[in-house]
């Protein structure tokens, strides 16, 4: 799926977070509503995806903008690469992801085939002349720094958990694989390596419908949304292709009304 967004980078770059990444303004989604939910599927790592075939090799964008009260600016760009190659002697996913905005994160991990399992997730980021090495290694019971990386910052880090869970920085992945369909919902231990705050989130289909693309015509898709266990607060929208399942669209709201968006071009 190639996807044009309309014009080019503008305005100030700032950091992005990974979880905050999200389109322009100019499209709109007009959707029709969905049947009454079925209760939660609960996803466990190491079940194979049965729709792990759609996850395919190849470089994809996500052009990052905030918006506020009708303002629009640029926050940088997220370059992700796919590839299925050898790792420490057995077959593998890996990806890369590449963040460019006021600073430059790099992350680089490697996922066990059709059950998207975490091995490891290594995290460089660069502010100005300072260079900050995370590197992470994925058990069933904990997630722990990786002591025989250089220089990482986390070699002493360790986080146990109660069971096994998946790279939150691969969620855009993750979503591609799941069933969605009307009325389906699904509960993900996600975490953010390094993070103290370990949880399941849920993912809702809340609609399908036709979204409108900022350089012309529609695709069909998904409307998945999650509140990240605040309910109190606007949910994350994703808008999932139909075909596919690519992740076209993301909106995030942000303190102070303001809202971060990101389109895959």
């Amino acid at each position: 799926m190639n996807l044009k967004a309309a014009g080019a980078l503008r305005g100030p770059a700032a950091p992005v977070s990974r979880r905050t990444v999200m389109s322009t303004g100019t499209a709109a989604a007009v959707m029709t509503g969905l049947p009454e939910e079925m209760s939660p599927t609960v996803l466990r790592v190491g079940d194979p995806f049965r729709r792990f075939s759609l996850l395919k090799p190849g470089t994809r964008r996500y052009v990052v903008t905030r918006e506020m009260e009708g303002a629009v600016s640029a926050l940088g760009v997220i370059t992700k690469t796919i590839s299925f190659e050898p790792h420490a002697g057995r077959p593998a996913v890996h990806i890369v992801q590449t963040t460019e905005g006021g600073s430059r994160v790099v992350w680089d991990s490697w996922f066990e085939p059709e059950t998207f399992r975490p091995l490891t997730h290594d995290r460089t980021t660069r502010r100005g002349d300072e260079i900050k090495v995370e590197a992470f290694e994925f058990y069933a019971d904990r997630v722990a720094g990786r002591r025989d990386v250089v220089d990482n910052a986390s070699a002493a880090f360790e986080r146990l958990t109660d069971e096994p869970v998946f790279n939150f920085e691969a969620d855009m992945e993750t979503l591609q694989l799941l069933p969605w369909t009307e009325g389906y919902s699904v509960s993900i231990p996600f975490y953010h390596p390094g993070s103290p705050r370990l949880s399941r989130h849920i993912f809702r289909v809340n609609r399908r419908g036709s979204l409108s693309l900022p350089g012309g015509g529609s695709l069909d898709c998904w409307e998945v949304t999650t509140d990240y266990g605040r309910p109190a607060e606007e949910a994350t929208r994703f808008h999932v292709a139909c075909e596919g399942q690519e992740v076209v669209k993301v909106v995030t709201p942000a303190p102070g009304g303001r809202v971060v968006k990101s389109w895959l071009l």
